[in-house]
C-alpha cells in the first residue's frame, strides 16, 4: 500500500504487510506518518481492538485517515470558491455565509488577482480529484483483499472472524461512499470554478 504525495497533501505513507495463517498473527512495517497521524493511528487501534484479528484493519484505518484528511481540504476548497465568487461579483448564485445570511455582491474591481484566485481553486480541485481517485482505487484494491480473505480455506472462518470480517468490508464501503460523494462535490467545484473563469 503507497499513498504517495506528489505535493499538496501532507501525507505520504507506505504500508507493507503479511500474515502468517498459522500464527494468525499481522506483521507490518508503516513508514512515513506524522506524529499526529502515528496518534490518530493509535487512538483507532484502540478504539477498534475488537476488530484486531482481521490483517486489514491498519489499511482500512489509513484509507478512513486518508478520506478525512481530505474531506477537510475538499471544505476549505469550498469555501475558498464561495469566497471567490463573492469576491468577483461576477455570478447571480447566491453567496451565504455560515449561518445562512446572503451576501450582497459587489461588481470586482482587481481582475487580475479574482483570475488568479479562480485559478487557485481550479487547480486545488484538480489535485483533490486525482487523489480522491486514487483513494477509491486503494478502497476496491482492499476490498478485494477482503474478499479473498474471507473465501481463503487457510484463514480461520470462525463466528468471530465472519463478524470482523463483515465489520472491516462495512467501514471500507462507508470510506468508499463518502469519497465517491467528495468526488461528486470536487467535479460540481471544477464546474463552478469554470464558469467563473470565464466571467473574469
Amino acid at each position: 500500500m503507497r499513498q504517495s504525495t506528489k505535493g499538496g497533501l501532507g501525507i505520504d505513507l507506505a504500508l507493507s504487510m503479511s500474515y502468517d495463517y498459522e500464527s494468525k498473527m499481522t506483521y507490518g512495517l508503516l513508514l512515513g506518518c506524522s506524529e499526529q497521524q502515528a496518534n490518530y493511528i493509535r487512538a483507532r487501534l484502540t478504539e477498534l481492538s475488537c476488530l484486531a484479528l482481521h490483517p486489514l484493519l491498519l489499511p482500512t484505518i489509513l484509507v478512513g485517515c486518508i478520506r478525512s484528511f481530505l474531506g477537510i481540504r475538499v471544505d476549505e476548497l469550498w469555501l475558498d470558491l464561495l469566497a471567490v465568487e463573492a469576491d468577483s461579483g461576477l455570478t447571480k448564485w447566491p453567496v451565504a455565509d455560515v449561518l445562512g445570511r446572503v451576501k450582497k455582491l459587489t461588481k470586482g474591481k482587481h481582475y487580475r488577482k479574482a483570475s488568479e484566485d479562480v485559478l487557485s481553486v481550479m487547480q486545488s480541485a484538480t489535485i483533490w480529484q486525482r487523489h480522491v481517485d486514487t483513494l477509491l482505487l486503494l478502497i476496491d484494491s482492499m476490498q478485494e483483499c477482503n474478499q479473498f480473505l474471507h473465501l481463503e480455506k487457510r484463514f480461520e472462518q470462525t463466528e468471530a472472524m465472519v463478524s470482523v470480517h463483515m465489520a472491516i468490508e462495512e467501514r471500507l464501503r462507508f470510506v468508499y461512499s463518502k469519497s465517491k460523494i467528495m468526488l461528486v462535490l470536487l467535479q460540481s467545484i471544477e464546474k463552478r470554478t469554470a464558469a467563473q473563469m470565464t466571467a473574469v
